[in-house]
């Protein structure tokens, strides 16, 4: 049971982590993608 307790939060953590890695790369190319416009002064363009 120890065991399984254990790859259980091995588990729950990794998910989170990629999770979190996930968001961070959307927000930042995000950020990318709509730099260039911000800096030609256009408005950035709304999903």
């Amino acid at each position: 049971m120890v065991i399984l307790g254990e790859v259980l939060v091995v588990g729950v953590s990794a998910l989170v982590v990629c999770s979190a890695i996930f968001w961070a790369w959307s927000a930042i190319k995000q950020r990318l993608l709509r730099g260039p416009d911000e800096a030609l002064g256009q408005p950035p363009e709304v999903p």
